[in-house]
């Protein structure tokens, strides 16, 4: 319950002081079906802010990917499957460079 109190907290400290100095170049990694993290929502306040710099990247977990799958934490190989998982990694490095 204390990491979920520490999120909202954070959340509440984010949304309380967000200015155009957060529109620096960002990229999004999100499932549209998270569980925690509403899509329509996150872009809503992108689009609100006007934080032209932040790009979403859509991910869909693998079939083959772990069973009984939870759409929000998307941290690894095994969580969202090999092919998937490269194609983020490609997106982060571009986005890197």
């Amino acid at each position: 319950m204390a990491a979920y109190n520490a999120l909202f907290e954070s959340y509440k400290h984010f949304h309380q002081n967000m200015s155009l100095k957060i529109n620096v170049p960002t990229v999004i990694f999100i499932d549209i079906k998270d569980e925690i993290v509403s899509f329509k929502r996150l872009k809503k306040m992108v689009e609100k802010q006007e934080l032209d710099q932040w790009a979403f990247h859509i991910v869909q977990k693998e079939k083959s990917s772990e069973p009984g799958k939870i759409h929000h934490l998307i941290i690894d190989e095994f969580s969202t499957g090999k092919v998937v998982w490269k194609e983020m990694m490609d997106v982060m490095i571009k986005h890197l460079l």
